[in-house]
């Protein structure tokens, strides 16, 4: 991943990490239906944070990939728990926000 998609993507998480619905999701949830750590990797927003900060991503999609590995984690709660709420509102910000700067990457490619 180039400089300038990183920061991008950087700001993109940070954007979503400082809002008012970020507590939900910064540190990883349990998954609502297996209610055990082993079968899955989780990780939340400060995972990826550290994953970006280590360059662990090569692409911008694994970025964008992780970001959704979280909202999908949180959207297993119950339809009106405060998690649930939470992460819908915080994944169609994030889409939005993803499709605008996908556009733009379009645009300027070589």
């Amino acid at each position: 991943m180039d400089h300038r998609r990183k920061m991008q993507c950087w700001v993109i998480l940070k954007r979503l990490m400082v809002g008012r619905d970020a507590w939900a999701l910064k540190q990883p949830l349990l998954d609502n239906k297996s209610r055990s750590r082993k079968e899955k990797i989780l990780m939340g927003l400060e995972d990826i944070e550290c994953n970006l900060q280590k360059f662990k991503y090569s692409k911008v999609e694994e970025f964008a990939n992780d970001i959704r590995l979280v909202f999908s984690y949180a959207l297993q709660y119950p339809l009106r728990s405060e998690v649930h709420k939470t992460a819908r509102r915080m994944k169609d910000t994030f889409e939005l926000t993803w499709k605008n700067f996908n556009h733009k990457w379009v645009l300027h490619q070589d």
